[in-house]
């Protein structure tokens, strides 16, 4: 069973050059090491609703941030059995001396460096084995899934996130949005899903975002004064989505799931 993690950068940052599993990808013309992916030019089906406002390919690339590897990704798929995503500072964390039960454990950048053994390897492969996809523990929230984000962001992407599974995806029976009036969640996006679901997500979810940007009023929104919602950069909102997505996607299709801690890169 083969097995490799995607690890989304847009910055130089320490990892294992050695790790015969981890490929950092990136978009920008930046130094990123050995064993890294440059992702070439690819957005023009998605950048056009950008471009018709006037928005740069380097603030689109700011938005899409760890969605650039993830279309990548689906558009070039892997001769791989398993599929990983994590963005630069964040790991899943297979290090058999770290205990599976803990929640996020927080390391100097440069135990990166360490990251991504033969050993975590075949950890990971041998939880994949009986699983669908592997996450960070969940977060526990005071209110739903669903309240959380119209708390912080506009509200106009959410309902239309909501409409674009009724509308492109029947086959989830209304009670699957039922997920979103839940209180427990797998923040930050990073997984480990079989191949094919994988691009199955990878698939639902660019068209879900598509469908936002036909349908919105501003593809690239910017917080003004009069904005009664706290998210300073409100053209984050395909990351967010995303996020939210994730969840969706694994309660709704039934997945087998384990959660094991976050590393975070300090």
């Amino acid at each position: 069973m083969s097995v490799c993690l995607y690890p989304h950068f847009h910055k130089p940052f320490p990892y294992n050059q050695e790790s015969t599993w981890i490929k950092p990808c990136y978009v920008d013309d930046v130094e990123i090491g050995n064993n890294s992916i440059h992702i070439d030019w690819i957005f023009d089906d998605l950048y056009q609703y950008y471009h018709a406002e006037g928005v740069s390919k380097e603030d689109f690339l700011r938005a899409f941030g760890q969605q650039s590897t993830e279309y990548y990704l689906l558009k070039n798929p892997p001769d791989v059995d398993y599929i990983g995503c994590v963005t630069y500072r964040r790991m899943l964390c297979f290090v058999p001396e770290i205990p599976v039960y803990e929640n996020q454990i927080n390391l100097p950048a440069n135990e990166a460096l360490k990251l991504g053994t033969e050993q975590e390897r075949k950890i990971l492969t041998h939880y994949m084995h009986f699983n669908d996809v592997i996450t960070n523990r969940s977060t526990f929230l005071p209110g739903s899934v669903s309240q959380q984000y119209l708390e912080s962001q506009p509200p106009e992407y959410w309902w239309l996130f909501h409409k674009a599974i009724q509308d492109l995806f029947p086959h989830y029976d209304k009670y699957s949005l039922h997920w979103f009036d839940e209180s427990v969640i797998p923040f930050t996006t990073n997984y480990f899903f079989r191949k094919e679901l994988f691009l199955r997500y990878a698939s639902e979810l660019f068209q879900i975002l598509e469908y936002i940007y036909q349908n919105c009023s501003k593809v690239y929104p910017v917080k003004k004064s009069s904005d009664n919602f706290s998210e300073i950069y409100p053209w984050r909102y395909p990351g967010f989505i995303g996020e939210r997505f994730l969840g969706f996607f694994i309660n709704a299709n039934k997945l087998n799931k384990l959660e094991v801690p976050l590393i975070f890169l300090q």
